[in-house]
């Protein structure tokens, strides 16, 4: 009993939702955790039965401290978060709210998706079809593939259907800088959007954090919005889905009131949370197949007058979970030959050597270019001049404003904190780089013109949150350095360095902490040794934070190796909610 409690509470600690009897070792995989062999283990079925009869270990429906189902053994808050969650998304799948105009809606979607309805309902018109015809949409696709573009459509759509004036809708993302790039491409999307004046001025201007919107209460894990306080809201966007965990996602749907909808916007190939679960991936079904029931098709064509395109897959399915995703495949950033394009395509399948072939040799100047770390000469060679190249504009910024949108044109990527090849020994090579150019003084203080902070604790007071960006500048009026920081309405706060809560110089972060932001361009480095956090959902995730260019910093076995291994996290929520649906290829239409 001791032993399943121990492995259950590191299981959950590492990213698990629960440990599995059957393979009670196998969550060290992807986690940075000390080895636990040797153990004496039980057999895994004598295992089960002892804890079956223990009384501090109940059955599902059980409220116990462990509840153990089947051979997966939960701490008993996050088995009820699995159990709230496949029931919401299950019935909600199934749902449809009603009094949607079939007329209003028909042309209000030919306006929005001209381009996506030719020969029936693409992609994003099918997106936009599921959101307003049911309470759930889960839309996945890569960056440049419209995600944002859709949503502005679909609120659009969502206003001039149920009132400018009557229709709430919320935005929000699980970071500042989520929320910030959310409101961003919204504003954007929104302002070529050939729609009324009335509906453009009523669209939402405002993306907070997932914590802001629900109401955190400082010093708690409470939020003020809950079942019997809910959120005012009849639509909740949320942006980068996948970094929300089990927990999170729990406490947002509890929230939201009778006959909201809630769209979750994410990309199923990125990093999952850092907290258990893996809520987005089990939601588009990880790897199965992606297409939508005959009787949804049907469904579809009465309520918009238009079929779903030939290239949509049918299933001979009964309505279900399916019909509330759709994966977007076409992208409008990267062309399907493009560098960016075909190294991420290649990662995902698992390719290493593939995608090193994509890759050209640095000092290319292709969109895609690879620095062998095996190779010290040429690595110390150049990394010096790529970063005074890529930061020099950072440190030389005329005012607060320039130095931000400076901060968001590269940024150097790794794969971990620690050592020459992490987050600590880039941000030192960094500062003395930039010290040897006679670009930052070298004085004893940390503070100085230009420095890049990321902030890594909630500080309710201040208002900043964990993984907020800022720039250390002088105040205008003053010439006193202040941290300036972009704010979820578009315009800028200072904070005194002195007050800064926990925060580290981030001329490099590790991918884990660039989620939810973009980059011009990206150096993302790997360690020289294999570590269990390499998987080719890190490298995915941090090649395409970059717009236009990658630069790849690492050894052939290394990179070949994390492409191979995908992300595990073991959790009941995926067979909830799919059943015993068979996996698909991957890239499969």
């Amino acid at each position: 009993m001791v032993l399943a409690a121990e492995l259950v509470s590191a299981a959950t600690g590492s990213g698990h939702v629960c440990l599995d009897l059957a393979a009670p070792l196998s969550f060290c995989e992807n986690a940075a955790l000390p080895a636990f062999a040797p153990l004496d283990l039980p057999e895994p079925e004598r295992w089960r039965k002892t804890l079956a009869s223990h009384p501090a270990v109940g059955a599902p429906g059980d409220i116990q401290p462990l509840i153990l189902d089947g051979t997966r053994l939960y701490l008993y808050r996050y088995w009820r978060y699995e159990q709230q969650l496949a029931a919401f998304f299950c019935q909600k799948a199934e749902s449809f709210p009603g009094g949607v105009d079939k007329a209003v809606f028909g042309r209000a979607l030919q306006r929005m998706f001209p381009e996506s309805i030719e020969g029936g309902l693409k992609e994003q018109a099918l997106a936009a079809a599921t959101a307003v015809l049911k309470p759930l949409c889960v839309i996945s696709g890569g960056p440049g593939t419209g995600k944002t573009t859709a949503a502005a459509r679909i609120a659009a759509i969502l206003l001039a259907l149920f009132g400018e004036d009557r229709f709430c809708i919320r935005m929000a993302a699980p970071t500042g800088k989520a929320a910030a790039r959310l409101r961003e491409s919204m504003e954007a999307a929104a302002a070529v959007l050939d729609c009324t004046d009335s509906v453009k001025r009523a669209l939402p201007t405002e993306a907070v954090t997932l914590h802001r919107l629900l109401g955190s209460i400082p010093g708690t894990a409470d939020f003020r919005h809950h079942r019997d306080h809910p959120l005012a809201a009849d639509a909740v966007i949320v942006d980068e889905a996948s970094m929300v965990d089990l927990a999170l996602m729990a406490r947002l749907v509890e929230a939201l009131p009778e006959g909201c909808r809630l769209i979750l916007m994410g990309d199923r190939h990125q990093l999952a949370s850092v907290e258990a679960g893996a809520v987005m991936g089990d939601l588009c079904g990880r790897r199965r197949i992606p297409g939508i029931s005959r009787s949804w098709a049907h469904l579809l064509a009465e309520a918009t007058g238009l079929c779903p395109a030939a290239e949509i897959p049918r299933k001979r399915d009964a309505a279900g979970l399916s019909d509330a995703v759709v994966l977007l495949h076409r992208n409008f950033r990267f062309s399907a030959e493009s560098g960016i394009g075909r190294f991420s395509r290649r990662v995902n399948r698992g390719d290493g050597p593939g995608a090193l072939q994509t890759a050209s040799r640095w000092p290319s100047q292709d969109s895609v270019c690879w620095i062998d770390a095996a190779d010290r000469s040429v690595l110390h060679r150049h990394l010096e001049d790529i970063m005074v190249r890529a930061f020099e504009g950072l440190v030389r910024a005329e005012s607060p404003k320039k130095a931000l949108e400076q901060a968001k044109r590269f940024k150097i990527l790794c794969a971990v904190n620690r050592g020459p090849l992490g987050v600590d020994g880039f941000n030192d090579l960094a500062v003395l780089a930039l010290q040897r150019r006679g670009l930052v003084a070298k004085s004893r203080g940390p503070w100085y013109p230009g420095r890049p902070v990321l902030i890594l604790e909630n500080d309710y007071v201040l208002g900043l949150f964990n993984g907020d960006l800022g720039v250390a500048m002088p105040d205008p009026d003053t010439g006193g350095l202040q941290v300036y920081f972009s704010t979820e309405t578009g315009g800028l706060r200072s904070v005194s360095p002195a007050r800064i809560p926990a925060h580290q110089t981030a001329f490099a972060m590790t991918v884990h902490k660039s989620q939810g932001s973009e980059f011009d361009e990206v150096l993302l480095v790997l360690p020289e040794k294999d570590a269990p956090v390499l998987t080719r959902e890190l490298i995915y995730t941090g090649a395409t934070r970059a717009r236009q260019r990658v630069i790849l910093c690492g050894t052939e076995p290394v990179i070949e190796l994390a492409a191979s291994r995908r992300i595990k996290r073991n959790s009941g929520l995926l067979e909830a909610l799919w059943g015993d649906e068979p996996d698909g290829q991957e890239g499969k239409r």
